[in-house]
């Protein structure tokens, strides 16, 4: 499993430094909406997204971050386009509204990359700082990149750390007798791996990168 996580999450790092007063993009797939019962818009397991985000914003990198997720059709015709629902969270992460660029018509990536494009054309972009999650990062580089614009990487949500693969590779019978054992977290973590190496292939066959 982890090695599978790893074929994808170490394959764009972010640079030692970033840029300071960049547009940084932020992907949609890390929140749920305010549908009742729940009080507010809620993150969910790669909600990494929005707090490194914010992070980037508070450390000066950030001048606007552009929100980009629409209201995918099997999520609800009522539900709010996700980018509202991240700027909600946000802004309760002391992010102001006017930092806030939001793109709420795109359904999946390849909709975040064509309108993210057309935003930023209308604003005289043409470079950006990419915020989604560590194993959704290859994907969604070369789909920005297909739009030409220059991406730099900001990958968050990692699932594999340094000190995971030192320790679950160790030569250890117990440790290795561990990793035999089916474990349901390791099945959705190699689901969402299989997932993107899929979506790659899909868009490769597209065209889409």
């Amino acid at each position: 499993m982890m090695a599978l996580v790893q074929s994808l999450e170490r394959q764009y790092l972010a640079p030692a430094q970033l840029p300071d007063n960049s547009v940084v993009v932020v992907l949609g797939g890390g929140t749920r909406s305010a549908a009742y019962p729940r009080p507010i818009g809620e993150i969910n397991e790669a909600g990494d997204r929005l707090i490194y985000a914010a992070w980037l914003y508070k450390e000066g990198k950030a001048a606007h971050l552009l929100l980009s997720g629409g209201n995918a059709p099997w999520s609800g015709s009522k539900q709010q386009p996700e980018a509202e629902v991240m700027a909600s969270l946000l802004e309760l992460m002391g992010v102001p509204r006017t930092a806030l660029w939001l793109e709420g018509g795109s359904v999946n990536t390849q909709g975040n990359a064509l309108e993210t494009r057309a935003l930023l054309e209308r604003e005289g972009v043409h470079a950006i700082i990419l915020v989604t999650s560590a194993m959704h990062m290859p994907r969604s580089v070369r789909l920005f990149q297909h739009q030409g614009l220059t991406v730099i990487p900001a990958p968050t949500d990692f699932m594999v750390t340094d000190e995971d693969w030192a320790y679950y590779t160790q030569p250890s019978l117990p440790i290795q007798l561990m990793n035999l054992l089916p474990n349901a977290d390791d099945l959705v973590v190699t689901s969402r791996a299989i997932k993107e190496h899929m979506g790659a292939l899909f868009y490769t066959v597209r065209g889409w990168r």
